[in-house]
């Protein structure tokens, strides 16, 4: 074993550790160094630029991500792994086209059919596209394949709400609860369902005047209020010097009995 290969061995291992301590910045920087050399074995620079991507999305630098998985993409353009990646970090960059993070998806899953995650994911972005029924189906499927996870789930009631499904994301609100009664993720995700639920009608009602029996609310623009006709009243007032200052007293002043200051500005 050469000297190179050894040294290249033991940065990825310490990468490794730092990886798995937190040390984010310091397993960036031994993952980018091992990028760098030349002729390095294809698993040792796979699993560096992996570890790397992986570090970039979980810190939300998506660029940076979307460069190191282009590498990754023309070493292993058959990994259902890296195209999932690429499509997350399309799909959370607000400055990429979505339609090509629809393509990774698709690609994906082509590849891989069983990742509950990505499709769960990848159902929103057809909500956001425009594609209401096959992002809900793709959602359900998500939920039918990993019924025990919290977070698709989660997915599950946030896309049906935006669709106004509100009466089926309660009903697998409640599936969930029967099934896993005991799950604090499951009763805490019911709790802020139902709590946005009221705060929604609460607000309609605001707006519609139901509250208390009083008339609908108008909301009156400001520019609107500005431009309100009748004469506008303007001050006048003359401008006036400022007050002299105040004088403090001296030491004398401050020691002398209050009946004879007194008596002092009764004279003055």
């Amino acid at each position: 074993m050469t000297a190179t290969l050894k040294m290249t061995e033991r940065l990825l291992r310490q990468g490794r550790r730092y990886q798995a301590l937190g040390q984010q910045q310091e397993a960036i920087q031994l993952f980018r160094r091992l990028t760098t050399f030349e002729s390095l074995p294809p698993a040792i620079a796979e699993e560096s630029r992996s570890r790397l991507a992986e570090i970039y999305l979980s810190t939300g630098r998506y660029a940076k991500a979307r460069r190191v998985l282009a590498a990754l993409l023309a070493q292993c353009p058959e990994n259902a792994r890296y195209h999932y990646w690429m499509a997350t970090a399309l799909n959370n960059d607000e400055f990429s086209d979505p339609n090509r993070a629809a393509e990774h998806y698709e690609e994906s899953l082509r590849l891989r059919p069983t990742q509950a995650d990505c499709l769960a994911d990848y159902g929103l972005l057809l909500l956001r596209l425009g594609e209401p029924k096959r992002g809900l189906d793709h959602l359900r499927s998500a939920v039918e394949m990993a019924p025990d996870d919290v977070g698709i789930l989660e997915r599950l009631i946030q896309g049906l709400c935006e669709e106004g499904e509100v009466d089926e994301a309660r009903r697998q609100l409640r599936l969930a609860r029967f099934r896993r009664p005991r799950c604090s993720a499951l009763r805490k995700l019911q709790n802020d369902f139902e709590f946005e639920q009221l705060r929604q009608t609460q607000i309609a009602k605001w707006f519609a005047g139901d509250v208390k029996g009083q008339g609908p609310r108008i909301v009156i623009p400001f520019a609107e209020a500005q431009s309100a006709p009748g004469p506008r009243r303007v001050r006048r007032d003359k401008p006036h010097a400022p007050p002299p200052p105040h004088s403090s007293p001296t030491v004398a002043q401050r020691h002398q009995p209050v009946s004879g200051r007194q008596s002092q500005r009764d004279s003055g």
